[in-house]
């Protein structure tokens, strides 16, 4: 991986970070998006616009075709771009003119944190419904759900939730809980070493792929770690982003944790920063690089 691609998955790890911080702080903000709640029904819409990866590849397997109208272009110029072919693409919220020339129903959208990003648009007529934090297969399930009741089938949506949920226990059943690895995320990006434990979509790679979070007793989301306390973790595996191991175990107080260098492992950055359907890739991905 050169150099600026890993600089380029820092930068998301970082925004991500960032953004999910912003949502948790402004939890009970009067919103201009539609914040959706669970339970609460969803009206039927024909054309939607995606500004989430997470919508754009729930819209791909539950909606008509017909129906999406454009997509971010993270995802149509990332590792599935075949599956977006042809669709417009959206590269942030604030291409508000284009997203209005569009003339969509519904604009998708997840963790709003700052409303101003949307006010213009709800302001020229269309929904824009923000389905909330992306907390990895906590909110999956409703993400689809939603989206399936958007595309006119609720039904649809409730199945493919129920069926990820399965296929996700599914990955390491067989490996026993005594033999379960100790494990943890880790990146890095400048001086800072950036966690993804219990309540993200990491821990949930990291559980299903049948290891266990060494992280997730002292922490949640994404934290940030200083060296004394990644030394005192010290798991028997990491999971990091394709070409991150080398730089971990190169750092001359990190190369003294047991996972390196035999025992880290590295997985498609796009696919391991992947808070939706993508977890299950990611897992199996684990799964196989730890037990087989």
């Amino acid at each position: 991986m050169n150099k600026t691609s890993w600089l380029n998955g820092a930068a998301i790890v970082l925004a991500l970070v960032a953004s999910v911080g912003a949502a948790r702080r402004t939890v009970g903000r009067s919103v201009t998006a539609e914040l959706h709640e669970p339970g609460v029904e969803v009206e039927e819409a024909h054309r939607i616009v995606s500004g989430s990866t997470v919508a754009d590849a729930l819209l791909m397997t539950l909606c008509a075709p017909e129906r999406v109208i454009a997509v971010t272009s993270l995802s149509a110029e990332g590792r599935n771009a075949h599956r977006f072919a042809g669709l417009d693409t959206v590269r942030t919220l604030d291409d508000v003119e284009a997203i209005i020339a569009l003339r969509p129903d519904v604009v998708l959208t997840h963790n709003v944190a700052d409303p101003r990003r949307v006010e213009r648009i709800r302001a020229a007529g269309p929904r824009v419904v923000d389905l909330g934090l992306l907390e990895g297969r906590a909110s999956l399930g409703d993400d689809a759900r939603v989206i399936g009741a958007l595309c006119g089938a609720p039904e649809a949506g409730a199945r493919w939730a129920a069926a990820f949920e399965r296929r996700m226990a599914a990955v390491a059943r067989d490996v026993p809980e005594a033999s379960r690895r100790d494990a943890m995320y880790l990146s890095t990006y400048g001086d800072l070493f950036i966690g993804g434990t219990r309540g993200s979509s990491y821990h949930d790679v990291l559980e299903a792929g049948g290891l266990h979070d060494v992280a997730a007793a002292d922490h949640e989301g994404w934290p940030t770690y200083a060296l004394e306390e990644l030394l005192g973790l010290n798991p028997e595996v990491i999971v990091t982003r394709t070409g991150m191991a080398e730089v971990l175990c190169g750092h001359p107080t990190l190369s003294r944790l047991r996972a390196c260098p035999d025992a880290m492992v590295e997985v498609d950055g796009e696919l391991l920063d992947d808070p939706g359907p993508g977890m299950l890739e990611a897992a199996e991905t684990v799964r196989a690089s730890v037990y087989e």
